[in-house]
């Protein structure tokens, strides 16, 4: 008897030890220590890579915030949780999930 299959699709990666970003902030925050600008610099040029290289394929992430940027290291991040990513090739009004206040 056939009961159907589910697919199921995952995003293996390492593990990270370093926490999420939104913990770093609030830590800072705490400690009214400022992130030194050489260090943002460095994040924001990671996530402009790490979103270019989702536009290569033709995905949308749609769920970038701090708590979903991982802290590899002082100067390294990893773009986490891609459960809301959607083919970027789907219309606004098609996929309920989005808004039109998505960028494509």
């Amino acid at each position: 008897m056939f009961y159907g299959m589910i697919a199921l699709q995952s995003i293996v990666m390492d593990r990270i030890e370093g926490g999420n970003l939104q913990n770093e902030l609030e830590k800072l925050q705490v400690l009214d220590s400022p992130i030194p600008e050489r260090r943002i610099w460095k994040f924001i040029t990671q996530m402009v890579l790490a979103i270019a290289n989702l536009k290569i394929h033709e995905l949308v992430h749609c769920d970038i915030k701090a708590s979903n940027i991982l802290l590899v290291d002082d100067n390294h991040i990893v773009l986490c949780d891609f459960d809301a990513t959607v083919k970027s090739d789907l219309k606004m009004h098609e996929n309920t999930r989005l808004t039109p206040y998505y960028a494509r």
